[in-house]
C-alpha cells in the first residue's frame, strides 16, 4: 500500500465507499450524491482513503473512460459539483486538509489517469501555491455567495431594491411558488424547458434528462433536494433545483418559459429558496457561477458576494492534444447533434436557463 506522509493511502470503492461516505457532512460528499451521478451521467465514483491503524481521511472522486484515455476529477466537469473536500474519519484537526488532499493528488497521479483535476472551497490560494510548483494549471472557478442570516427579516433587508422590487411584482402578478414532489411530469415538463432554452443558441441541454431523474430519485428521499416550480393561473412558468446538506445550499438548475419575465417567476423562486434555507438554519447559498451579465445582474440582486474557488488540473501530453481537438470541433458536433434532436422532435421552448458544472 503506497505510503505519502504520515498516512498509507489506497482506492476505496463499492460498498466500502458507501459506508464511509455515510459520514460525509457535505452533499458532494453522501452515498445519495455518488449514486445520482453514476445514474445520470456514467461516472463512477471512487474514494481516496488515507488511513493509519484506521481510516483517517476520505476524497470523493469520479472518473471516467473517454476512449484509451481515463479521467478523474474531485470533480469531474459534467457532475454539477461545485467542489469538494476531504471527509475526515477520525476527528482528526481537519486544518491539515490541504495536506490530505495533496497527498491524495500525489497518489491519484501516479496511477495513470491522463487527466487529474480538483476543485478547493478554502485556503484556495495555498492549495494553488502548492499545486502549481508539481505542473498543474490553475484557474478560477468564481460564483456567488449568500450569506444567510438568521431570519427572512434580514434576507429581505439584504436585498438589492431591484431585486425586493422584482419579487414583489411577482406576487402582484398572482405567481405563486410550490414544492415539487418529483414526479415523471415534473421532470419532462422542466427538461422540456431547458431544452427549449438552448435550442435558442442551436444547442442541447449540457446534462441528461436521466441525470434529473437520478437526482430526484435519490436527494428528495434523503431530503437533500429542493425542487421547486412557479405557476401562474395554473400554467408552469419556470421552475428550479437546488441540493443542499445541513450547511449549504447550492443553485443547481433553472430554467423558464419564453416572454414570461414581466412576472418574475424566476426572482420569487430564489426568494422562497432563501426562505428555505433560513427555515433550515443553513449557513451559505451558493448561487452557482458567473460571467453572463444579465444573469450575474438577477443573482446579485439578492445580496450575494462573489467569490471564486480554485482548481487545478493536470493532463498528459495525449490529453492536452485531444481536448484541443474536442474544443475546435465542438461547435460544429453540438450543431449537428442539435439538428438530429430538432428532426426527432423537440419539447417546450423555455429561456432564463442557469447550468453549472
Amino acid at each position: 500500500m503506497p505510503v505519502t506522509g504520515r498516512w498509507r493511502q489506497r482506492f476505496v470503492r463499492g460498498d466500502e465507499l458507501t459506508a464511509l461516505t455515510r459520514h460525509g457532512t457535505s452533499v458532494y460528499q453522501q452515498p445519495e450524491w455518488a449514486r445520482a451521478i453514476e445514474e445520470g451521467v456514467g461516472y463512477r465514483a471512487v474514494g481516496v482513503l488515507s488511513e493509519a491503524e484506521r481510516p483517517v481521511v476520505l476524497s470523493v472522486w469520479f472518473e471516467a473512460q473517454r476512449g484509451p484515455l481515463r479521467l478523474i476529477g474531485s470533480p469531474l466537469p459534467g457532475c454539477f459539483t461545485a467542489y469538494q473536500r476531504p471527509l475526515w474519519l477520525d476527528g482528526t484537526d481537519a486544518c491539515a486538509g490541504h495536506e490530505a488532499l495533496q497527498q491524495h493528488v500525489a497518489f491519484v497521479r501516479r496511477t495513470g489517469y491522463a487527466s487529474v483535476e480538483c476543485i478547493v472551497s478554502d485556503s484556495g490560494a495555498e492549495f494553488a501555491a502548492v499545486a502549481r510548483r508539481t505542473g498543474a494549471t490553475i484557474s478560477e472557478v468564481p460564483t456567488i455567495i449568500l450569506d444567510v442570516a438568521s431570519s427572512a427579516d434580514a434576507m429581505w433587508h439584504g436585498m438589492e431594491s431591484r431585486g425586493r422590487n422584482m419579487v414583489r411584482k411577482a406576487e402582484r402578478s398572482g405567481v405563486c411558488v410550490r414544492q415539487c414532489r418529483g414526479t415523471t411530469e415534473e421532470i419532462t415538463t422542466y427538461y422540456g424547458m431547458l431544452r427549449g432554452t438552448f435550442a435558442k443558441s442551436g444547442v442541447r441541454p449540457p446534462h441528461p434528462e436521466e441525470l434529473y431523474r437520478a437526482l430526484v430519485r435519490h436527494l428528495i428521499p434523503a431530503d437533500r433536494l429542493l425542487f421547486l416550480a412557479a405557476e401562474l393561473g395554473g400554467r408552469t412558468l419556470a421552475m428550479a433545483l437546488f441540493v443542499h446538506d445541513d450547511r449549504e445550499m447550492f443553485f443547481t438548475s433553472g430554467t423558464s418559459l419564453p416572454g414570461v419575465g414581466a412576472y418574475a417567476p424566476n426572482n420569487l423562486i430564489q426568494w422562497h429558496a432563501i426562505q428555505f434555507a433560513v427555515a433550515r438554519g443553513l449557513r451559505l447559498y451558493d448561487l452557482g457561477g458567473t460571467g453572463r451579465v444579465l444573469i450575474d445582474r438577477f443573482k446579485t440582486s439578492f445580496g450575494g458576494r462573489r467569490h471564486a474557488y480554485v482548481k487545478a488540473s493536470w493532463r498528459s501530453p495525449l490529453m492536452r492534444a485531444a481536448s484541443s481537438v474536442y474544443l475546435r470541433t465542438r461547435p460544429s458536433l453540438e450543431r449537428v447533434w442539435f439538428l438530429l434532436s430538432r428532426l426527432r422532435g423537440a419539447g417546450p421552448a423555455g429561456d432564463g436557463a442557469t447550468e453549472d458544472p
